[in-house]
């Protein structure tokens, strides 16, 4: 679950699922959750947008904001790959492996399966045109 307080109005979502992100845009929260719970051996993502009653409703991973979906909170010290979560400072391609964010943004652009492509090149054009250039 997670309450906080923005511009002095309450916001709460409860839900079994781990927080992954968690961002403001354009007066409205993105969160995205990394869900475990409803099966098991189907582990995904689930991404939600805030409404004008406060409420968090969830969206089609395609339509996320692009440029928000860089990892934000993390529930490892030293991932079970052994990259640590600084290792996404500057999103290098080659660091950027088998992460939460290289996941999210897979999801993003429609493809359900992580590296079913040239991993490091698809990572690389996507921080090119939606990380790093301007809006």
């Amino acid at each position: 679950m997670i309450e906080f307080n923005y511009l002095d109005k309450a916001y709460s979502h409860e839900t079994p699922f781990i927080l992954v992100l968690f961002r403001l845009y354009k007066e409205d929260f993105y969160v995205v959750y990394y869900d475990r719970e409803t099966d098991f051996n189907n582990i995904t993502y689930r991404f939600y947008k805030s409404n004008k009653k406060r409420e968090f409703e969830e969206i089609k991973a395609t339509t996320f904001p692009k440029h928000l979906a860089i990892q934000n909170r993390f529930w490892c010290i030293e991932c079970s790959d052994g990259s640590k979560p600084e290792e996404l400072i500057g999103l290098e391609p080659t660091n950027m492996l088998g992460t939460t964010t290289a996941q999210l943004w897979y999801l993003i652009e429609g493809k359900p399966k992580m590296y079913n492509e040239n991993p490091k090149q698809f990572l690389k054009e996507y921080k090119r045109k939606y990380i790093t250039s301007s809006e």
